[in-house]
């Protein structure tokens, strides 16, 4: 079997594994990326890549926020052309793998053992890694394109140095250098990079660490170059405002303990993938005896490998790759709001399963090839099944919920998804736990405090949202959702100043022009509440909401036939908005035009058959029009 054969086996595979999880809609930190992202609005300048918010996952990391941009430019929010990019990154990985392998399984240590069967182990590593249910946290979760990124990089890398060994060295090396600086612009985790090489050179190229720096100390040079990239990257990143660094409230020591564990799930999780979390939430700042088993356990493993690195250096290279790989998000400097994700595991995974089927080999002989393709065939079913998890955010919260009864994030998460699909008692329900979980979490109080505005409670909620704004004084949304609750509540001046107080912090938010139009002009500041309908009618042209509310000033101003325009771009908008059609009617009947009015009254009803007012005016209408 040729290569080209390999690569077609892999395609096939990575389609039956992904073919159902096309069409899985943003979740979580995909809006933060993707959704509400402005600098992926555009391709051009350059700059913009690297202007991402400095909240958002994709901060610091300009080769991810340009295929972000790439597919917007494509496709806008299509989601399916996000997953396709991702299966095709994922895809593309794991043709480099099976390329790796295979040239290592060429290298003088291991020829005699494993270069005539190289192609069909190369083949068995590159497909049970390509539908390893594991992956699925990397694939699916749109915005770990970054980890995707970053391991293609890394893989691009290592192949090409591999690729030195016996051809023209200097291309390969130069395209070494450069597959390394673009992974440093996609993840941190890239870090490892040099590192990886570097001991690939040593245990199965060189024979030791001094021969490999005497006969490749410029390679070696300019690899380790690649991480001023990094940090030139990281200096300008606003690490902090994504939870990583010291001083946020966890420290590297229990970060440490907590890393220990996570080192082992993610062993444990290549070899029995179950249960799989789509997030872990936070970890308790405290060891507790889990965590002492778990340093013990991790330190057993390390043993082992350092032992096996003196005594067969080629063989223990995949447990060593396992460790570096996952030490710069699992070692000690934390990463607070997600300690814990088995994407992680997606890099790492590589050289684990590729000496588990080595081992396997050894061990099994030519029966190991029906138990290869037997675990191949049950992993393509397990992440296809997985992959389902990810069609809803209600069914993807709901899971992780059931596998983590306690973590706060759950709750608040699926509170917030459940206010989206209009489940305001449960979202509440959920908001409400998250609370009682963790007393300060500000998306919880928030949550709580929309469900309670969407209620009709406002007043109880304002002090959940004045809690949120205590705990996020900077961010414009939290402004707005106690401005919101305010006038709700009946506290109008209150709610015009913070209202004013949102689009000091963001100029563009539509909403709060639009409320803030509503909130004038019961103060009956007409001129100022017309300023404001006018630019949320302008930021927002298919709104139908800011179209109405600027009709409503244009009424009281006596600029009719400029209202009736806005109604009727408003209905052309949402046919079904019965407050639209009611207005229209209520103008219509004071220009005289009855019939007309009837019309959009008798409609206003049919569609909200408990409409008083609509029905009190029409009857007025039906009075006023000739028979």
């Amino acid at each position: 079997m040729g290569p080209a054969a390999a690569m077609m086996i892999l395609v096939v595979a990575a389609l039956a594994a992904y073919h159902n999880s096309l069409h899985g809609p943003f979740v979580f930190d995909d809006h933060g990326s993707i959704v509400e992202n402005p600098s992926i609005r555009q391709l051009w300048p350059p700059s913009t890549w690297f202007q991402a918010p400095v909240e958002a996952g994709v901060a610091g990391r300009p080769l991810a926020n340009l295929t972000f941009a790439l597919n917007h430019a494509v496709g806008g929010l299509d989601v399916q052309g996000y997953h396709w990019f991702n299966l095709a990154l994922h895809t593309i990985t794991a043709g480099l793998l099976f390329g790796l392998v295979r040239r290592t399984l060429q290298q003088p240590d291991l020829r005699t053992r494993f270069g005539v069967e190289s192609t069909g182990l190369a083949l068995a590593c590159a497909s049970l890694w390509l539908v390893h249910p594991l992956t699925t946290a990397a694939v699916n979760y749109v915005s770990q394109r970054t980890e995707l990124l970053a391991s293609l990089c890394l893989a691009l890398t290592l192949y090409a140095f591999v690729r030195s060994l016996d051809g023209p060295a200097r291309p390969w090396r130069a395209f070494a250098m450069v597959a390394s600086a673009l992974g440093m612009a996609a993840k941190e985790t890239m870090v490892a990079a040099p590192v990886i090489v570097w001991l690939y050179d040593c245990s199965l190229v060189s024979g030791g660490w001094r021969a490999a720096w005497r006969a490749r100390r410029c390679f070696y040079t300019g690899l380790a170059a690649t991480w001023l990239v990094l940090g030139l990257l990281m200096a300008n990143s606003h690490l902090t405002e994504r939870g990583i660094g010291f001083g946020l409230g966890l420290g590297w020591f229990d970060y440490a303990i907590a890393s220990a564990g996570a080192q082992l799930r993610y062993v444990g999780l290549a070899l029995w993938p179950s249960p799989l979390i789509f997030d872990y939430g936070w970890i308790t700042p405290h060891p507790a005896t889990s965590d002492v088993v778990a340093v013990a356990g991790l330190a057993i493993l390390a043993i082992g490998v350092i032992a096996g690195w003196r005594r067969r250096p080629a063989w223990a290279f995949g447990g060593v790759a396992f460790f570096v790989l996952l030490a710069p998000s699992s070692s000690i400097v934390p990463i607070v709001q997600q300690p814990i994700a088995e994407s992680r595991a997606y890099l790492p995974m590589m050289p684990l399963l590729t000496l588990v089927v080595l081992i396997g080999h050894r061990l099994f002989g030519k029966r190991g090839w029906l138990l290869f393709g037997g675990v191949a065939v049950l992993a393509c079913s397990l992440t296809a099944h997985r992959n389902r998890d990810y069609h809803s955010p209600v069914t993807l919260w709901a899971d992780t919920l059931a596998k983590r009864p306690d973590s706060a994030r759950a709750h608040c998460n699926l509170a917030a998804v459940l206010l989206e699909s209009g489940a305001t008692d449960s979202a509440l329900k959920h908001a409400q736990t998250a609370l009682t979980l963790r007393p300060g979490y500000a998306d919880a109080h928030t949550n709580a405090g929309a469900a309670l505005v969407r209620t009709g409670r406002a007043a109880e909620a304002v002090p959940h949202l004045e809690s949120a704004l205590r705990l996020r004084p900077l961010a414009a949304q939290s402004h707005y959702n106690l401005a919101n609750a305010l006038l709700r509540s009946g506290r109008i001046d209150e709610g015009v100043a913070g209202l004013k107080e949102t689009l000091r912090l963001a100029p563009a938010h539509v909403q709060a022009h639009n409320d803030l139009s509503v909130g004038l002009l019961s103060l009956d500041r007409t001129a100022e509440a017309l300023m404001h309908g006018i630019e949320a009618a302008r930021l927002a042209p298919q709104s139908a909401d800011a179209h109405y509310n600027l009709a409503n000033v244009l009424a009281r101003l006596g600029r009719i036939d400029e209202a009736i325009a806005e109604l009727e771009t408003a209905l052309r908008l949402q046919p079904g908005f019965a407050k639209a059609h009611h207005n229209l009617g209520a103008l219509f009947l004071r220009t005289g035009r009855a019939a007309a009015a009837v019309e959009q009254f008798e409609t206003a009803v049919r569609l909200r058959p408990d409409y008083a007012e609509a029905r009190r005016h029409l009857e007025i209408a039906r009075r006023a029009s000739p028979p």
